[in-house]
């Protein structure tokens, strides 16, 4: 007697079966091996430090995060908008001042933050650490639910690792986005927006996803988006006060006006702006191109999103593709998008377990694990990540436009 699987496969779980073979599983057993004794590493290196009590070099972002939540614990969650020093004597700026950090967001993600500023700050990193892990592994779950291997390949992409390494919230956002977009696919159109809606912590990331809603006319999941980012936004803002906003808008300025003048002296932004500027080219006209690339990754998403041809997983690819391709100041923990490209990629039949499509897929899985592993064992060294991962981000989006027509030639054709 045969066992039935509890829902059918569809042509996106067919294409995972390779992941299933002897080869795959040993594969996503190595994988998962390495993440999780490189994070146990990481975290006892940091217990093991004389800093243990406070702040550690590594987790540089979840620094400002921890004392955002810190003083929202002390009853001062306006003290918050104070740069941080960014810890550690080798983090400094030009002629040996310190550099600084700053908290540019929105009021909901202090209000998720607050419980961990009664923590010590290496548990509470930790602890931040095991909850955008455990979130990207369920939102990942219904998109590899036919292949167990390839559910644990995919969580233990490298791509995921400078998140987790400096404790940045990259992770949160992408496990809202793949969730949302399970939500869609399963027509749980409510849920989906209220996922959507949540995902307005991290705003600079989500000024694509409304293009693909509208483009598929899914109006239920606009107005459920519409009703939640009003509520994630009032509600924590009566627990802060009104004052939050003008002091967000203060910082968001200056933030933005030290990142346009410094983004040539930052090797870790993986975008065309970021790139470009490296290369010498001014800031204003940098910038010009990246809105260039804006509008590209925006007609991208419109054209897919309201193909009839298109399958799910392209149009997921598509989306997963086009919104890091467009953000302008994206850093390399950022590029944990690739690693959800990289599975829609192979779910929607783009890319094949053949040695060309293994080359991309495997390149998109590893993101910037690799160069970050490197940097931490030099000791800081810096490597000019952008010079791959922008091209990369710029390749994966190009070859989702390129196969919106040749579905369209095959439909035509059939």
């Amino acid at each position: 007697m045969s066992v039935e699987r509890e829902q059918p496969e569809d042509a996106g779980d067919l294409r995972l079966r390779p992941f299933g073979t002897d080869t795959g599983r040993l594969a996503a057993r190595i994988a998962l091996i390495f993440l999780i004794s490189n994070l146990l590493a990481t975290f006892a290196k940091a217990i093991l430090a004389p800093e243990f009590a406070g702040p550690v070099p590594v987790a540089i972002d979840f620094h400002v995060y921890w004392e955002a939540a810190r003083q929202a614990v002390q009853g001062m969650p306006l003290d918050a908008f104070a740069p941080v020093a960014v810890p550690g004597s080798e983090a400094t700026g030009p002629g040996g001042a310190p550099s600084y950090l700053f908290w540019v967001y929105p009021p909901i993600f202090l209000l998720l933050l607050t419980p961990l500023g009664a923590l010590p700050f290496v548990p509470a990193w930790a602890l931040f650490d095991a909850m955008s892990l455990a979130a990207v592994a369920l939102a990942l779950r219904p998109f590899t639910r036919t292949e167990p291997a390839a559910w644990r390949f995919m969580i233990a992409a490298p791509a995921l690792l400078p998140a987790l390494w400096v404790g940045q919230n990259s992770l949160l956002f992408l496990a809202g986005l793949v969730g949302a977009l399970a939500c869609i696919r399963d027509e749980r159109m409510v849920t989906a927006g209220i996922l959507i809606g949540l995902l307005t912590f991290k705003p600079q990331l989500g000024i694509l996803i409304p293009v693909a809603l509208l483009a598929a006319g899914l109006w239920r999941t606009i107005l459920a988006a519409c009703v939640s980012a009003v509520a994630v936004a009032l509600l924590p803002t009566l627990v802060f006060g009104f004052g939050y906003w003008p002091a967000l808008s203060d910082t968001l300025r200056e933030f933005g006006s030290v990142l346009h003048a410094g983004a040539a002296q930052e090797p870790l932004i993986c975008t065309t702006f970021g790139v470009l500027s490296q290369l010498g080219v001014n800031p204003d006209a940098a910038m010009a191109a990246q809105w260039g690339i804006v509008a590209l990754a925006a007609w991208a998403v419109w054209r897919c999103w309201r193909s009839p041809t298109a399958s799910f997983d392209l149009k997921a690819a598509t989306l997963a593709a086009a919104i890091p391709a467009a953000s302008p100041h994206l850093w390399h923990y950022d590029t944990a998008f690739l690693a959800a490209t990289g599975l829609f990629l192979l779910r929607a039949g783009v890319l094949e377990f053949r040695p060309a499509g293994l080359t991309v897929f495997g390149l998109c899985w590893l993101g910037a694990g690799p160069a970050l592993l490197v940097v931490n064992l030099l000791g800081g060294v810096e490597l000019p990540v952008g010079f791959i991962l922008a091209p990369l981000v710029l390749a994966a989006l190009g070859l989702c436009i390129a196969a919106v027509p040749r579905r369209d030639a095959a439909a035509r054709e059939a």
